[in-house]
Parts: structure tokens; C-alpha cells; sequence
């Protein structure tokens, strides 16, 4: 179950929180919330946060070059060291990156889409 809720800042700034609900508890917390810098790229931080703790955080922040290739960056720590880091879509250590196309943008849904560099 996907909850999914826009927010404008004062700054006209989309935030979306984003919360996969598992079970009665909810597991899962997804937090995303696009950035626009001064040259207009988007920033994406995503955050998952699964126990007390927050064992996953996601930081996913797309680039826009000179061509207008958007560039995906993501890194997947887990524990104070991080354990994955790569570029492109992260599949590993049983996470599945999913998000949903929000805010006018390509979030996106990595379940097709994975096969980035490990």
C-alpha cells in the first residue's frame, strides 16, 4: 500500500513523502523529496529507513548534463562503514530500489529497470 502525499514549501518546492506500508506496523518508510538547485537540476533524496535503527538509506540524485542524460546516483548504505555503493539502478543485498513517477518527473520504478553497475 503506497501513500503518497505532495507538499509546496514556501518556496514552491515539491516534497513528497512517500510510505510503503507492509503489514499493521508499516515496515517500510520512504521518504522523497525533490530539490531544485540554482541551475534547475533536480535533487533526489530517498530514504529508507526499515526498524528503530534505519538499517538502508538511499541517496538517489539525478544529473542532468550538457546533453540532457539524466544520470542516476546510488549509493545503499548499511551500517555505519556502507556496504553497496554504485551507479545506476541498485539491486543488491536483497533491496529492490522501487519508486513510483511523481512530481512531473521520472522517479521510477527500478523493478525493470535494474541492472545498473555493482
Amino acid at each position: 500500500v503506497w501513500v503518497v502525499i505532495p507538499k509546496v514549501g514556501p518556496e514552491g518546492i515539491g516534497v513528497w513523502v512517500v510510505i510503503p506500508k507492509v503489514g499493521p506496523e508499516g515496515i517500510g518508510v520512504w521518504v522523497v523529496i525533490p530539490k531544485v538547485g540554482p541551475e534547475g537540476i533536480g535533487v533526489w533524496v530517498v530514504t529508507l529507513k526499515v526498524g528503530p535503527e534505519g538499517i538502508g538509506v538511499w541517496v538517489v540524485i539525478p544529473k542532468v548534463g550538457p546533453e540532457g542524460i539524466g544520470v542516476w546516483v546510488v549509493t545503499l548504505k548499511v551500517g555505519p562503514e556502507g556496504i553497496g555503493l554504485c551507479f545506476g539502478w541498485l539491486v543488491k543485498v536483497g533491496w529492490i530500489l522501487t519508486i513510483e513517477k511523481v512530481w512531473g518527473g521520472w522517479v521510477g520504478s527500478a523493478g525493470e529497470e535494474s541492472g545498473g553497475n555493482l
